[in-house]
């Protein structure tokens, strides 16, 4: 019968990672949402000189 399993093995480390996920890097997020906004002022541009 187990009693408790340590983090030290496989699916300790399992248990572990689901319990305290790492925190998220938002870097990509910021970029992506920099890239939309270059896109649509290159789009209003074009509009507007069209």
């Amino acid at each position: 019968m187990v009693i408790r399993t340590g983090y030290a093995t496989t699916k300790g480390e399992l248990v572990r990672s689901i319990l305290y996920p790492k925190p998220i890097d938002l870097k990509f997020l910021k970029d992506s949402f920099k890239f939309i906004f270059i896109l649509f002022l290159i789009g209003t541009l074009a509009l507007w000189v069209q």
